[in-house]
């Protein structure tokens, strides 16, 4: 079945269902979640998500908000710094449902979430959370496609993936139809993102970590 171009750059929410207060996932990624959720738990994990299901005008809000803070001309440098932490609006995978950013609430305590490496590093709060993902993720179907840094988005130990849904979610999602929703919905620097889109593309939204190391 063709995944339709709403759905794709997060204009829908029709895919997606509550699976905890203010977090939605796609609804076939509920089971595997809750399953691995469950393990987690067994093994001592409180797993959590801290933010999954983001649509099109949240993602268009953050680019408009980090943009703005760089002034009215910024550098080219200073635009691609942001989309190495940030989605351009259209390209987040958390449009998807598919993607999500995790963490252990009872291993945070009173610190506040950052969202930061060193959290998840192995001397930091959730690496105990990370060591059991990493040794049991895969049997659910979850990868990290930014397990490592590929010159494009950042290292994020946090993000999450379902492969059986967002490898086709990916392949689907191409340049020319981003082109199209962001001139439906114009975000801000739209001439810089469409006279580059196409590198733009390969660069931050098809430059991922394989999810080949999936176990079954």
């Amino acid at each position: 079945m063709a995944i339709s171009a709403d759905i794709l750059c997060g204009l829908s929410d029709t895919h997606v269902i509550e699976i905890s207060p203010g977090q939605r996932v796609h609804r076939q990624s509920v089971s595997a979640f809750t399953a691995m959720q469950q393990a987690a738990q067994a093994a001592g994990h409180h797993l959590q998500i801290a933010s999954g299901f983001r649509d099109y005008h949240r993602q268009a809000a953050i680019w408009q908000r980090k943009t703005d803070a760089l002034g009215a001309m910024p550098a080219d440098t200073a635009l691609h710094e942001i989309l190495r932490w940030s989605a351009m609006p259209g390209a987040s995978r958390h449009h998807w449902g598919t993607d999500m950013d995790i963490y252990d609430p009872d291993a945070l305590g009173a610190d506040k979430l950052q969202l930061e490496p060193w959290e998840y590093a192995n001397d930091g709060p959730f690496g105990p959370l990370t060591q059991w993902l990493q040794a049991h993720a895969g049997k659910f179907g979850f990868y990290w496609p930014y397990a490592r840094d590929l010159g494009g988005v950042n290292c994020e130990p946090w993000h999450l993936s379902y492969a059986p849904l967002s490898a086709g979610y990916q392949q689907a999602l191409t340049p020319a139809l981003l082109s199209r929703v962001w001139q439906a919905h114009p975000p801000a620097h739209l001439g810089w993102l469409s006279e580059h889109v196409e590198s733009l593309f390969r660069r931050y939204v098809a430059n991922v970590c394989p999810a080949d190391s999936i176990e079954n």
